[in-house]
């Protein structure tokens, strides 16, 4: 975090600290929280009970506005705060939990991370990124901003990424692991700037290979298809091909997919077909084309004959 972002985090956060609540208090303070201090790769916890030791109901961006208070406990009281050293007020600040409503979940969460915040914006929740687009800092969050597909995209990536965040069995070194992947990644798009051919279609493949990541490595991203734009992987067996297509299919405007054998990965884009499904997509060594027809598909790489292919059953 920038020393700027700190301070800025700190004043946000101290304030929340008086006065103390009592369980079952009415909300003092904002009518609305925004969440601070969080890494841009975590989220902050949603938990049953006003303790670290309460059980983990669910999860809120790192970003997250709007959230509604319905009061806060610990802390210190107005006369405690004006006495205390700096010290002190840090050390209570610690202790502060407050009760929170946000998106139709409901469960407290540690006070040092909010901030005051605002109402929800009344438009449709489904036509920005998961991002704050107030505090894009790179051309391809600003990109991501101002084109729909692309925001469409974003905010699948963030539904992935909290579903594979949630997953029961993760342990400590794999959590660590996605975090970092996805510190990686966000850096990734953010050096589309750089790319040759285009940053939008540089931004749009990078979200690509990411969802389809997310949906391979973490079986709970796959949990709730029925939330999203993502299906697969599905697994594609072809003739002459002696490794097995991994597909995975992105119902974006134009739709996408997201296919891969032994060290090569494309991203074909939907092109239009009397009846299936077709995608293609020029790269440097020629033309690639998938079509797909139930569990049916054929494939052509560059310069060679079109392959047949059917989707086979994966564990």
């Amino acid at each position: 975090m920038r020393f700027s972002e700190a301070v800025r985090a700190l004043a946000l956060t101290l304030p929340l600290c008086l006065p103390a609540l009592p369980v079952g208090a009415e909300a003092s303070g904002p009518d609305y929280f925004q969440v601070t201090g969080v890494a841009s790769d975590d989220v902050l916890n949603l938990r049953d009970g006003p303790s670290a030791a309460s059980a983990k109901i669910g999860t809120i961006p790192h970003d997250a506005d709007g959230l509604a208070n319905l009061g806060c406990e610990g802390g210190m009281s107005y006369a405690e705060w004006e006495k205390a050293s700096a010290e002190e007020r840090e050390k209570a600040a610690k202790t502060r939990w407050c009760k929170v409503s946000y998106k139709g979940q409901e469960g407290y969460v540690a006070g040092w991370f909010l901030g005051e915040g605002s109402a929800p914006a009344q438009m449709a929740a489904d036509e920005g990124p998961s991002f704050d687009c107030a505090k894009a800092e790179s051309a391809a969050e600003e990109l991501v901003c101002t084109t729909p597909v692309l925001a469409a995209l974003d905010r699948e990536m963030a539904r992935l990424y909290r579903l594979a965040v949630d997953s029961p069995n993760l342990d400590a070194d794999r959590a660590a692991e996605l975090k970092a992947m996805q510190r990686g990644w966000i850096k990734g798009r953010d050096d589309c700037w750089k790319a040759t051919d285009g940053l939008e279609r540089c931004v749009a493949e990078n979200y690509a290979l990411r969802l389809e990541e997310l949906r391979v490595g973490y079986a709970n991203a796959r949990s709730d298809d029925g939330a999203g734009i993502t299906t697969g992987p599905y697994a594609y067996a072809c003739e002459g091909l002696d490794a097995l297509v991994s597909a995975s299919f992105i119902n974006a405007d134009p739709p996408m997919a997201v296919l891969r054998w032994r060290d090569t990965v494309i991203v074909p884009v939907s092109e239009p077909s009397a009846s299936g499904a077709k995608y293609g997509v020029e790269s440097f060594d020629g033309r690639y084309e998938f079509f797909t027809k139930g569990t049916e598909a054929l494939l052509t790489l560059p310069g060679q004959e079109t392959m047949t292919c059917a989707q086979e059953e994966i564990g």
